[in-house]
């Protein structure tokens, strides 16, 4: 995983992870644009692939949408030889 991607991934879980020991909200809050930047960004970089177009998303949707990234990262590519 590239630099850029893996200091979204741990900017993205600075903010997920404190709810995670409290009671996590069921939605993100919207007016947060550190957040909304941090998983824009991560769509942007295809590491999460999460609908953008309405806020607030829900935070199980986007702590799905982290595991997946970082099973899809963790996992071999396959590559084209020529």
């Amino acid at each position: 995983m590239p630099g850029s991607r893996k200091r979204l991934f741990v900017l993205a879980m600075m903010f997920i992870a404190p709810a995670a020991s409290a009671a996590p909200p069921a939605w993100l809050a919207p007016g947060d644009p550190a957040l909304r930047d941090a998983v824009e960004r991560l769509v942007d970089d295809r590491a999460i692939d999460i609908p953008l177009l309405a806020w607030p998303i829900a935070a199980e949707e986007l702590r799905a949408a982290i595991r997946a990234g970082r099973q899809t990262a963790a996992s071999p590519r396959l590559t084209k030889r020529s």
